[in-house]
């Protein structure tokens, strides 16, 4: 488990900015992190069988993201039919479709489980740091990042 746990609300009863222009803080709102951190504290953990099993999924997703645009690219079109697609990976469309839909899900269960530790680095950077930048804004950074890490992520190389 990560420290988010123990998030629920996330604690947060203000949020302070920093400008480093004026050298002074300014008391923001906290209503839209409260209401972010109560809807992903709702979001469970995965335990680490299943983070594997959806890893290996969202990997395989991440494979076949790169044949369909290596595929269009082929054919000179903006997107493959999902036959076409299914074909250059030599599987059987309704199969295709199926894992295609699955490898989707897996990959969104894996983002939105892993929304309480990027609330948590974001809230331990913001007390740590003299940034610019809102509460809000390294949560969005982190989500960012958080993805980009899921589509390059390779479950073979035994990082968590």
């Amino acid at each position: 488990t990560h420290d988010a746990d123990q998030l629920g609300d996330c604690g947060f009863d203000n949020e302070w900015q920093y400008h480093s222009k004026t050298h002074t803080h300014t008391k923001l709102s906290s209503n839209h992190i409260n209401t972010y951190c109560g809807m992903i504290h709702k979001e469970p953990l995965l335990s680490r069988d299943a983070e594997l099993r959806m890893a290996a999924k969202v990997h395989m997703l991440n494979v076949w993201t790169k044949e369909h645009l290596y595929l269009a690219q082929k054919l000179g079109i903006p997107k493959p039919t999902n036959k076409q697609w299914a074909a250059s990976l030599r599987i059987p469309l309704q199969q295709f479709e199926i894992d295609l839909e699955r490898a989707k899900q897996a990959r969104e269960i894996m983002i939105r489980s892993n929304l309480k530790l990027v609330v948590s680095i974001a809230s331990k950077y913001a007390r740590n740091c003299k940034s610019s930048k809102s509460m809000m804004d390294l949560i969005q950074d982190g989500n960012i990042a958080l993805i980009r890490a899921l589509d390059t992520f390779d479950p073979g190389r035994q990082v968590r």
